[in-house]
Formats: structure tokens, sequence, C-alpha cells
């Protein structure tokens, strides 16, 4: 029987991965991706990544926020993103069929 405590870890989970692909595309796309990085370089790919993606302009408390919140904001971009491209699409089609 599934549990209330199984959905909330499998949504943390699912949360953790999408971060984690958010920002490791970020990196890949500036070529600031390191395969094997030190724990250092952990950290300052961490502080490109949350420049490059806006993460800490999303927040009055900069440098407080929770990485759920991070989360919560950067699925809120990518869905407006993807809107904003199937929106451009369709006017792409409709201007080719006239």
């Amino acid at each position: 029987m599934v549990q209330g405590s199984d959905l909330t870890d499998s949504k943390r989970l699912s949360d953790l991965k999408f971060l984690m692909k958010t920002i490791e595309k970020c990196l890949s796309e500036n070529a600031s991706l390191i395969e094997m990085p030190t724990i250092n370089q952990v950290n300052q790919m961490y502080d490109k990544a949350a420049g490059l993606l806006q993460v800490s302009s999303m927040a009055d408390r900069s440098g407080q926020v929770v990485w759920t919140t991070i989360v919560r904001k950067l699925r809120v971009k990518e869905k407006r993103r993807r809107e904003e491209e199937e929106e451009e699409e369709g006017q792409s089609y409709y201007e080719d069929a006239e």
C-alpha cells in the first residue's frame, strides 16, 4: 500500500532530479560543466549556474531560499517558455497556411 510519505519522497526526488538536470543543462550550454569535479569546483559550478539561471534574483531574500522554492520557480519559468514556444509555432503554422 502506498503511503503519504512515499509520495512526498517521490516528489522530492523528482524535484531534485529536475533541479540537477536544469543546472547540468545550463552549465553544458555555457561550457562550464566539469565531469569529475572536486568539492570546490562543484561550489563554483553551482554559483555560476545560479547566476545564469537567475535563481538569486527570484527571491526577496536572496541567498536564503530553500531549494524547493527554486525548483517551483524554475518549473513556472519553464512552463511559460514552453507555452511561448507553442504559441509561436501556432502563429507560424497559420502564417504558412495563408
